[in-house]
């Protein structure tokens, strides 16, 4: 009954996992698991463990049959992680192939034999596949059941390499699992990028498509959704704003740094960048140390530019030498601040610090502190350690950057801050370590030494500890120097703490505000309107902008520039442009790609947009994606009852304890096990058990377990009670940060799985047990039989449990339901074993053929119901498919009308003397793209025809009652 799989949505298994079980984290299961095929976008907000859906979904693939080979792409800070967490839940187990798992693969297998053929579960970096041509080449020609992208974001970029390798491992897989709490860029073509990966067929016009088109291809829910059924696992947070009185030294270099104007180094222009002095400003925000870093980086190219004999002599020389004399004038200022007394900010941490009851001792809190510049960080951590008095720094102050650390050296430090008996206690991190690391165990404390200007830096840098499990009260602690006149940038910053703090509350995805949807772009699009003299309540206002205005009014801003360096160069324009005739294949085939208005030889370059922030002008970017995603978070923050999205099956034991010991004790000398038997010992009053290994499994199944689940001479010990299994997870990961040594008891645990093989092999094939029932009437039997029914992808579509009754040679019309027969027969008691043989074993024998054949009637009136939802859905899915076709070829045929013209031809030049037709390549593009079209479809419909019913149902006798 164990191995029958599930042929409805529910959760069979997973909720027995080493989970606190959160009502919100079963839907996505259930959503994916009620579509055709099991294609899913998980992008819930930040922190409320997208991890643990995947394994619930996992853990249910596995018990369908439907994950045998799995396939995990991540970051590589979150391999170790994403690993042992599935593993210590739900004893997935995954080989690690970062750069030491690679070693360990090389020293296993021969240098030309494919690892991916060798194991079937992996989990490795996007980077690694990226990077690897040969292991590309290797997924090619591999297929997987499951496929996990996590942070998906990072392969959704149009024509990147992460980009091409998703869409390859899209195509080799049959579930797919994306996940991601920033799954789009506000453009609705980012978002329908992701969504054809899942399924080619979902979106025929990546800027027009609808909520009923995608919704079922993914979740969205942020903490506001769930956080009544959350409970204690998601916390509120605390807000708390540090000022320091800028020093007389302090004020001295920001005035100079506001008031520097510089220009560009080039030779064809000398117009002021007016970002640099912004992003000196910035930089001194951090520290003094990080600002003459940056000048010092500006003078010496500025010297570099002057120094060029090669060129002649610069045109601009007196200005850049002007520049350089400000340059320094500015530096002297900013080394003054650089003294500790001066430095305000520096002073105010520490207070801070000591205020929480920081010491660097054992006993003393843990705290993260980021900030945006490797000087800072350098800075910081001399300064800690030498105002606590810590003797040794480098056990207690971590360091996590992106500058000189591996992926095995950052994901120690990792570990290292979160187990309890490390003394590390301060973790000085980058915005590397702003996303996919978990930070939360034991660290309640998080300090921004400075604030980056973006909404989304700053919601990634406090979803570290302000996450699902956090066991404390969030403190976010951001600290800012405030001159005696308040300037632009602290308004910028104290706007940027509210906004996130209020947006994290009220709207849950907080990129929605400015709707650029990635912290670079946040950042230039705040520091452009700060240098053009906007607000910070302009730049940051209270109700979000409208879908694509940030993003057009940087596009303007970029087009401006452009424009201004055209002005300003030596050579006119007009001497360098391209015959009117000609055609920028490049640029139009671009701008097909992107679904723009491509430029063409006969048309003007279009005027230089002046739209600003706030203002009417409407950028015309297809959907309002924000609205489609919007109503499809609203329609999930309603989950299902719990009594909708799990069942409990039908067992003959009342747990996995009782069954396995059971199976041990049938096992232990049957010559299944081999020679040697099996060796355990079983806990009654804790429910635990310890069992050594037999040689099978260690021959075949313990060679592709991660080398950090197995102990060497060491028996597998398991304990039924996943609250204890998920204290021991969270002891591990707080202790020195191993691998748990109890394992969760469950089906799915590689050892018990390797028992239930050997118990269906213990009986010979075609070979069923009879049962001797004394209460039964002498002449009746019942034979208990299971029918399941397949379709040509070999997934089950319908499974049943009944029996059927015989007297004497006389079959019953009607088939007997599982659990009545149970009733009957005692089967949810104990059955004593006479021990000898039944005296009616070749009657019994020649009923077989006719119980077979009414069993058979029975199954297929049985599947009927559920063969014709199959063919309903089937249906439905067909016409979808048809529509989404013609659409898709409208979608190109416009393309192309749109280019030709209204008159079906090219425009022309004045002088043209035939019309012209599209360049080769133009034209090819567009009917490779009818071609994608027409097999995306073809291949649809061979994948709807695999979902029918293939043959009879399969019918195998599993038992035998007779009463002698």
């Amino acid at each position: 009954m164990r191995r029958t799989p599930p042929t409805d949505p529910r959760v069979h298994v997973a909720h027995r996992a080493a989970l606190d079980l959160m009502q919100y984290q079963l839907f996505p299961a259930y959503k994916a698991l009620d579509a055709l095929r099991p294609r899913l976008l998980i992008a819930d907000g930040t922190g409320l463990g997208k991890t643990v859906e995947v394994g619930i979904l996992l853990a249910e693939l596995i018990k369908r049959g439907r994950a045998r080979r799995i396939l995990v792409v991540a970051i590589k800070s979150m391999l170790a992680q994403l690993q042992r967490e599935l593993w210590a839940r739900f004893t997935i187990p995954l080989v690690r192939l970062d750069s030491e798992g690679l070693r360990r693969v090389e020293q296993k297998i021969p240098s030309n034999r494919n690892p991916f053929s060798y194991y079937d579960r992996c989990i490795i970096s996007v980077d690694t596949l990226k990077n690897n041509p040969r292991y590309r080449a290797w997924l090619e020609h591999i297929r997987w059941d499951v496929i996990v992208v996590d942070e998906c974001h990072n392969v959704a970029n149009r024509g990147s390499q992460r980009e091409q390798l998703a869409r390859l491992l899209a195509a080799q897989c049959d579930a797919l699992i994306l996940t991601s709490a920033t799954p789009h860029n506000g453009r609705p073509e980012s978002f329908a990028n992701l969504m054809r990966m899942l399924d080619p067929t979902a979106v025929a016009d990546e800027r027009h498509f609808a909520r009923e088109d995608v919704q079922h291809l993914f979740v969205r829910r942020f903490k506001k959704d769930v956080e009544a059924q959350a409970g204690t696992a998601l916390r509120d947070r605390r807000v708390h704003v540090h000022e320091a009185r800028a020093s007389r030294e302090e004020e001295a270099a920001l005035a100079a740094l506001h008031a520097l104007e510089l220009r560009n180094l080039g030779r064809k222009r000398h117009a002021v960048d007016r970002l640099l002095r912004w992003a000196l400003v910035k930089a001194f925000l951090s520290s003094p140390h990080a600002a003459l870093e940056s000048l010092d980086e500006r003078m010496k190219n500025t010297e570099r530019a002057l120094d060029r004999t090669d060129l002649g002599p610069h045109p601009y020389e007196v200005l850049l030498q002007t520049d350089l004399g400000r340059l320094r004038a500015a530096r002297a200022k900013v080394a003054a601040a650089t003294a500790p007394r001066a430095f305000s900010k520096l002073r105010r941490l520490v207070d801070e610090l000591r205020a929480i009851g920081f010491t660097g001792r054992p006993d003393s809190p843990r705290v993260v502190i980021f900030s945006e510049r490797i000087a800072t960080l350098d800075l910081l951590r001399d300064v800690i350690a030498r105002e606590f008095a810590i003797a040794s720094p480098g056990e207690v102050i971590g360091r996590f950057d992106a500058s000189d650390l591996t992926d095995i050296q950052q994901r120690q430090v990792v570990e290292s801050f979160g187990r309890e008996s490390s003394p590390m206690r301060v973790l000085l991190a980058s915005d590397a370590a702003s996303e996919g690391v978990n930070l939360h165990y034991h660290c309640a404390q998080l300090f921004h030494f400075d604030i980056p200007w973006s909404l989304i830096r700053l919601t990634q840098r406090n979803g570290r500890i302000d996450r699902f499990g956090q066991k404390h009260e969030p403190q976010l602690h951001y600290l800012m120097t405030r001159t005696e006149a308040a300037t632009a940038d602290q308004h910028v910053a104290a706007r940027l703490i509210e906004k996130e703090d209020s947006a994290n509350q009220q709207l849950g995805d907080v990129g929605t505000l400015l709707g650029l949807y990635d912290p670079d772009a946040e950042d230039a699009y705040i520091t452009e309107g700060i240098a053009k003299g906007q607000s910070a309540e302009e730049l940051l206002p209270d109700e979000p902008l409208r879908a694509g205005e940030a993003e057009a009014w940087l596009e303007a801003s970029a087009e401006a520039e452009s424009s201004e360096e055209d002005a300003e160069a030596e050579a006119p324009a007009a001497a360098q442009a391209a015959p009117p005739d000609d055609v920028d294949l490049v640029a139009m085939l671009d701008a097909i790609a992107n679904g723009e208005e491509p430029m063409l030889p006969a048309t003007a370059p279009a005027a230089v947009a002046t739209v600003q922030p706030g203002t009417t002008a409407e950028p015309e970017v297809g959907i309002d994606l924000l609205a489609l995603l919007d109503q499809a978070e609203a329609a999930e923050a309603r989950t299902p009852p719990l009594e909708q999205l799990i069942v409990s099956e039908s067992t003959l034991y009342p747990d996995d304890y009782t069954f396995v010991v059971a199976a041990l004790r049938h096992l232990e000398k049957h010559p299944v096990i081999g020679d040697a038997g099996l060796k355990w010992e079983a806990d009654d009053a804790h429910r635990t058990l310890k069992i050594s290994a037999p040689r099978p499994f260690c021959t075949h199944r313990e060679p592709f377990l991660p080398a950090e689940a197995v102990r060497e001479d060491a028996p597998y010990q398991l304990v039924q009670s996943r609250e204890e299994v998920a204290k021991r997870l969270r002891r591990a990961l707080e202790g020195d940060g191993s691998w748990p040594e109890w394992h969760l008891l469950w089906e799915q645990h590689p050892l018990v799985d390797w028992l239930l093989d050997a118990l269906a092999a213990s009986y010979a094939r075609h070979e069923a047990p009879v049962l001797r029932i004394p209460s039964m009437p002498r002449d009746s039997a019942l034979f208990l039989l299971n029918a399941q029914q397949y379709n040509h992808e070999s997934e089950p579509i319908f499974a049943s449990w009944f029996a059927v009754e015989t007297r004497g040679k006389r079959l019953a019309d009607e088939a007997i339901p599982f659990r009545e027969l149970a009733a009957r027969v005692g089967l949810f008691g104990d059955l004593v074993n006479p021990g000898a043989a039944s005296a009616r074993l070749d009657a019994l024998r020649a009923l077989v053929p006719a119980v077979i054949a009414r069993a058979k009637e029975v199954a297929i009136e049985q599947r009927e119901a559920s063969l014709k939802r199959v063919r309903a859905r089937v249906r439905a899915e067909t016409r979808r498919i048809v529509a989404w076709e013609a659409k898709a070829l409208a979608t190109v045929a416009a393309k192309r009308r749109r280019i030709k013209g209204p008159d079906g031809q090219m425009p022309l030049p004045l002088d043209a003397q035939e019309p012209k037709r599209l360049p080769p390549l133009l034209e090819k593009r567009l009917q490779q793209e009818e071609a994608d079209i027409r097999r995306a479809r073809e291949n649809h419909e061979q994948f709807l025809k695999q979902l029918q019913a293939a043959g009879p149902p399969y019918i195998r006798l599993v038992t035998v009652f007779s009463a002698e």
